[in-house]
C-alpha cells in the first residue's frame, strides 16, 4: 500500500513514517518546505512538500496513493493565535480531506490528541479548554 503521510516530519509522524516503510508500505512523506527531510529519505520514503491549507498541492503530493494519515498539525510547541489554529487544524484538515477524496485514496485516517477532551469527567462531553485543543476539536 503507498500512503500519503502529513506531518511526517513531526515526531509522530516520523515514528510511523518509519513503521510503514518497515512493514513495506511506498511512504510519501509530506512535510512543509524547509523542514529536514533527511531521516525521511533514509527511511526510503518518498518527500513531498506542500502546505496542508493548500488542496492543490495536497492533491498533487496525495496522488497515486492508496491511504492519508493526516498528522500536520500548528501545535503548542509555536504559540500561535487562536485564527492560526483554526486555519492551520481546521481548514488544513479539510483540505486535506478534500484532495484526499479528490484523488481517490481509498483511506483516510485523522491522528488529533486526547486534549480535546480538556476537563471533561468520563461520560462527558468534550471541553477543550485551549486554542489548539478546541482547533483539533473542530
Amino acid at each position: 500500500m503507498r500512503v500519503a503521510l502529513t506531518g511526517a516530519a513531526g515526531f509522530i509522524g516520523g515514528h510511523l513514517a518509519g513503521a510503514l516503510a518497515e512493514r513495506g508500505h511506498g511512504v510519501r512523506a509530506v512535510i512543509r518546505p524547509g523542514h529536514d527531510d533527511v531521516p525521511l529519505l533514509r527511511l526510503g520514503a518518498e518527500v513531498s512538500c506542500a502546505d496542508v491549507r493548500d488542496a492543490d498541492a495536497l492533491a498533487t503530493a496525495f496522488a497515486g496513493c492508496d491511504a492519508v494519515v493526516h498528522l500536520a498539525a500548528l501545535t503548542t510547541r509555536r504559540r500561535a493565535a487562536p485564527a492560526d489554529y483554526e486555519a492551520v487544524n481546521v481548514g488544513g484538515t479539510r483540505a486535506v480531506a478534500g484532495a484526499a477524496s479528490r484523488v481517490g485514496a481509498a483511506h483516510l485516517v485523522l491522528g488529533s490528541t486526547v486534549g480535546v477532551y480538556g476537563r471533561a469527567a468520563s461520560g462527558e462531553a468534550p471541553r477543550p479548554n485551549t486554542p489548539y485543543r478546541r482547533s483539533k476539536w473542530r
